[in-house]
This record gives C-alpha cells, structure tokens and sequence, in this order.
C-alpha cells in the first residue's frame, strides 16, 4: 500500500532536485555535460516512468481492496480504502508534475535563466 502513496511523491522530490542541481552544473561555462534542456528531460523521463509505476501499484491496490470490500458489505471506508484511493490521486497529480517538470525546456533555454 505505501508502495502506491509514496513512490510518486518521491519521484517528483528527486526530479526536481536533481534537475536544478544538474541544470545548473550544465550551464557552467566549462561544463562537459550536455544540454541543460537535454539533462533536465532525461532526468524527468526517467523519474517519469518510476512515477508511473507507483500509479500503476496504487490503481492495483484500488482495484484489489474494492473487490474484496464488495464482498464483505462494509458501510464506511476503512485505511486500506482511503490509502489506495489516496494513493492513485496523489499518483496522478505527481505524475503530472513531472510531465510539467519536463515542458519547459522544450520551449525555453534554460541558461539563459539562470545567468
């Protein structure tokens, strides 16, 4: 169940970090890494895809306790309910940012910012 809630939000957390950090190492002016733009998308892409498994864990856990709470009738949602929903929603809107994250780039030079 963590698995579910708690990749995604990790996932943003590092793509976001390491992204400032390897973007601003990139715009040195003797840096040997490759684009900032470049750095920052590979960095989103790969995070991007960590965070889509965590939704992909979090849609499983839905689906595994909603069949087993049809069965047993319960009137109220239990933990195992509210973390699973939980977890796809913040999922979602984690996986989202990333794909945010990584526009940018895209459409400005991101040297240019920082100097």
């Amino acid at each position: 169940m963590w698995a579910g809630v708690v990749l995604a939000p990790v996932a943003w957390s590092v793509a976001e970090l390491l992204g400032y950090v390897l973007v601003a190492r990139a715009c040195e002016t003797r840096s040997t890494m490759a684009h900032a733009g470049v750095t920052q998308d590979i960095v989103a892409i790969g995070l991007g895809i960590i965070a889509v498994v965590g939704l992909a864990i979090a849609v499983g856990n839905w689906r595994r306790v909603r069949d087993s709470s049809m069965t047993s009738r319960e009137p109220a949602w239990g933990r195992a309910q509210f973390m699973a929903m939980g977890g796809m929603v913040a999922s979602a809107l984690f996986v989202l940012g990333i794909l945010l994250f990584a526009l940018p780039p895209l459409l400005v030079n991101a040297c240019d910012q920082v100097r």
